[in-house]
């Protein structure tokens, strides 16, 4: 579900409307994109790629098929309550 409403923000959404979409960074598994960044991928287009499949054959498909655009814009959330824990 997560995965069709960010491929559709980021496909079919009108020119001007949506230019950005917002990912969190906290969304996503540390560790899969921790994987994901020491394989050399950036990890603005792995954060987007593990919040549209969950996972991580998912992603790397998407990563190696260049499916992830610009549109996305990775955010930090939580860093507050992360350190206070």
């Amino acid at each position: 579900m997560l995965r069709a409403g960010i491929l559709a923000s980021l496909h079919d959404a009108p020119e001007g409307v949506a230019d950005k979409v917002e990912v969190s960074k906290s969304s996503v598994s540390s560790i899969r994109l921790q994987q994901l960044e020491k394989m050399g991928f950036p990890t603005e287009k792995a954060v987007v790629a593990l919040a549209a499949t969950g996972q991580l054959d998912g992603a790397i498909s998407l990563l190696i098929d260049d499916q992830i655009g610009e549109e996305a814009v990775v955010i930090s959330k939580g860093k507050k309550s992360a350190s206070a824990s």
